[in-house]
């Protein structure tokens, strides 16, 4: 989930013209680039999620809008990731994008639940099997789960001052952590071209000791037309994006759970094209009523691909909104079994004209990320990936970030860790652990994060709590868990 952002490079005016740019040289070296490899003989598509898992929940770049609650239980699981577990958000897939959720892939591990970094071309079905019957479903699905954690935590709030034994034991301390949720959904499919899915959650407060009323996650309805349109009406979620370990810049989507939206797919020339307008409780608030054009934020992405190789435009506007619009462009290629993938994002922020900020005079703030992900085909199943991140919006050229994710699969005990920081003023986060299936149906992890900076800086201890999981006010722990889980 961390990934490596570039942060603090503060490009000349030029730099206005370099989404274009960019986006008219990939595209000619993608269009005139034979494919170097043919879709049947391509091997699975490296799937950036399964070494840390992380909801794709949170909302890096829209910070004034309203975000989605996050785990009152920070996991282990969660933090070196968790093969065995079913993932109930599979339903936030593209239609193109289709994913097992029970695969034990890398994109467990990241904030980006689509299907990989590169996504080869789709085999025309096989002779004599009917699209209908595998799309369709006379009887409503129904699947109900339950998970329930418990654990214990002990470490240093922070480092003693002096090797006296009052001092450590002034700052050393422990908590217990429990928590419990459950979650039901129906899913039905009637004919191959509709489909109906609504799914609720409930979760314990960890206060309280009480469960909340339940909530909507998801309730939405598919419609294919015509065989070449994808419609989906309702509440619903999706990510966008390249990033995959650090805050994701390019995830324009990241408050369309919080409300309901439209999104149309269709194919378009050599690629596909999809169009997404929403609105949330925030946004109608801000405008005349939800009737008012400004009450909804617009979104549009294309992406084309030829072999190994993908290329894709991104763009977002909500009136009313500083930034308002933001453009995305980026690339994907696998070369040597490491897939690559880079996205520059570009936020067109108002400048100040006089005393107030003139929205016809735009300024960009440029953010870039890219990443390596590598899987390997030996015995242990060792996955890695490194990230990188820029932002020229912090002075001096010092927005740089970067991000590291490891992991062995195929062991009994299967370690991992994950590293991220921020160069601007060297902090970060380190975590390392172990998990394992100790009896069915219940997982175990240990692990010890570490958090390194002063307060108030990028990773500072005040400052990745809640947002990334990590035990309250310890900036050196233990942590220790168990989590079970029931589904039908």
């Amino acid at each position: 989930m961390a990934i490596l952002r570039i942060s603090g490079l503060r490009m000349p005016r030029f730099s206005a013209l370099l989404p274009v740019v960019c986006a008219l040289v990939a595209g000619v070296v993608l269009l005139a680039a034979p494919p170097t490899i043919s879709a049947q003989e391509t091997d699975d598509p490296i799937d950036p999620d399964a070494l840390l898992e992380d909801e794709p929940d949170e909302e890096p770049a829209d910070t004034n809008d309203e975000d989605d609650d996050d785990e009152a239980l920070p996991d282990p699981e969660d933090l070196l990731g968790d093969p065995d577990e079913d993932d109930d958000d599979a339903v936030d897939e593209e239609p193109d994008e289709v994913a097992d959720p029970d695969d034990d892939d890398i994109d467990s591990l990241f904030r980006d639940p689509t299907i990989g970094i590169i996504e080869d071309d789709e085999d025309d079905p096989p002779v004599g099997i009917e699209i209908d019957e595998v799309t369709t479903d006379p009887e409503p699905r129904v699947r109900v789960s339950m998970r329930s954690r418990g654990g214990v935590n002990v470490g240093l709030r922070d480092w003693p001052d002096d090797t006296g034994a009052e001092d450590f034991r002034r700052k050393f301390g422990g908590n217990a952590l429990f928590d419990m949720r459950a979650r039901a959904s129906v899913d039905y499919r009637p004919t191959g071209y509709q489909r109906f899915f609504i799914q609720a959650e409930s979760s314990m407060d960890e206060d309280s000791l009480d469960f909340s009323d339940p909530e909507i996650r998801e309730a939405f309805v598919d419609y294919t037309l015509a065989d070449r349109y994808f419609i989906r009406a309702g509440k619903q979620g999706a990510t966008w994006g390249e990033t995959r370990l650090l805050e994701n810049p390019g995830n324009f989507m990241s408050n369309l759970r919080s409300g309901i939206g439209l999104r149309v797919s269709s194919p378009l020339g050599p690629g596909e094209a999809t169009g997404v307008i929403y609105t949330t409780s925030g946004y109608v608030s801000d405008a005349d009523g939800n009737t008012d054009h400004r009450a909804f934020a617009y979104a549009g992405r294309f992406e084309a691909s030829r072999g190994r190789n993908s290329f894709g435009l991104t763009g977002y506007y909500r009136h009313r909104r500083n930034p308002p619009l933001r453009t995305g462009v980026y690339a994907k290629t696998s070369l040597g079994g490491v897939d690559f993938a880079a996205e520059l994002i570009n936020s067109w922020e108002a400048v100040e004209a006089g005393r107030e900020r003139d929205p016809n005079l735009l300024d960009p703030r440029n953010q870039f990320t890219a990443n390596a992900i590598w899987d390997s085909e030996g015995d242990l199943g060792l996955q890695v990936i490194g990230e990188y991140q820029f932002d020229s919006d912090v002075p001096n050229y010092a927005g740089h970030l970067g991000g590291l994710g490891l992991r062995l699969r195929d062991v009994r005990w299967q370690p991992g860790l994950r590293w991220y920081h921020a160069f601007e003023d060297n902090s970060g986060q380190f975590i390392a652990g172990l998990s394992r299936t100790v009896v069915p149906g219940v997982r175990m992890s240990i692990s010890v994060p570490w958090l390194y900076g002063d307060p108030g800086t990028y990773y500072g201890q005040d400052e990745a709590d809640d947002e990334d999981g990590l035990p309250d006010d310890f900036f050196l722990s233990a942590l220790v868990a168990l989590t079970m889980t029931i589904s039908y």
